[in-house]
């Protein structure tokens, strides 16, 4: 080192996360607000196209004992059970509820609501959703429901969380929906409480 010190010498600093954002929305092109609608219908379709699959019993364990959706038959060989008959022929219901957190990160909130998950039903592994967290919640006396805790990422940059409980279509389907909700908030902590 010829006559320089380590003390003269620049470091380049490391972007932080937000002026990599900001440099990805100038790199990327803009979409209009109808392209951006068709995505989230193709996106929602995708998801209900899954959740289906799920509601109707197609699913199986995976090695660390999640249930994935299957993509094989529908109907098993003993008929439908379950209401699944209802999904075939009315379709899904979606009910949407906001939380607020008072966690530092999205990342800790969504672990508080994994832990929920699973003390209330089988935790799911989606296609669809693969950084959200989500549970299968059967019952004798109610229809099985799917709970898919997830953060939503606005335009703006702004985000917040979200619960998705999705339940065949039926005259006593929000009875279900309702009831899982509430065990699910029961299970949570203290940091986290539906808007």
């Amino acid at each position: 080192m010829s006559g320089r010190n380590k003390k003269d010498e620049v470091v380049p600093q490391e972007e932080t996360a937000s002026e990599k954002q900001e440099q990805n929305k100038e790199a990327s092109p803009k979409l209009t607000e109808r392209q951006l609608k068709k995505l989230a219908k193709r996106k929602s379709k995708d998801r209900k196209r899954e959740l289906k699959h799920i509601l109707l019993g197609s699913y199986f364990t995976l090695d660390d004992g999640r249930l994935a959706s299957g993509g094989g038959k529908w109907i098993s060989p003993l008929g439908v059970g379950d209401g699944a008959g209802h999904v075939l022929l009315l379709g899904i219901k979606d009910k949407r509820y906001r939380y607020n957190s008072r966690f530092k990160r999205s990342q800790q909130a969504l672990y508080a609501a994994a832990k929920a998950m699973g003390n209330i039903g089988r935790s799911l592994a989606l296609e669809c959703a693969p950084d959200a967290v989500s549970c299968y919640i059967k019952s004798v006396l109610f229809r099985p429901v799917v709970l898919i805790f997830e953060e939503v990422v606005l335009e703006d940059g702004s985000s917040h969380l979200e619960l998705h409980a999705y339940c065949g279509r039926s005259l006593f389907s929000f009875l279900s929906v309702r009831r899982a909700v509430s065990r699910f908030d029961k299970e949570l902590p203290d940091n986290l409480s539906r808007v």
